[in-house]
């Protein structure tokens, strides 16, 4: 009986295959795993009980518009 139920189910549909990471996510494999943007260093440095709110912005911005120009860089055609 279970073998006649399997033939009149129809086939699973195959699996979709995960994409590729696109280039500009792609991150620089260490041994024991990545390595961490410059940014996170930068962000770890900071005092947060000492920053004032508009330099604290600002320096977000400027992370931010760093970010963006190594994503416009990386995705380029080479």
């Amino acid at each position: 009986e279970l073998e006649a139920q399997h033939q009149r189910e129809p086939a699973p549909r195959p699996t979709a295959r995960p994409e590729p990471a696109s280039p500009a996510r792609e991150y620089q494999l260490t041994l024991f795993g990545f390595e961490d943007h410059p940014i996170i260093d930068k962000l770890r440095e900071i005092d947060l009980d000492g920053i004032a709110p508009l330099d604290a912005w600002q320096q977000l911005k400027s992370w931010q518009e760093e970010l963006n120009a190594e994503d416009a860089k990386s995705s380029k055609p080479r």
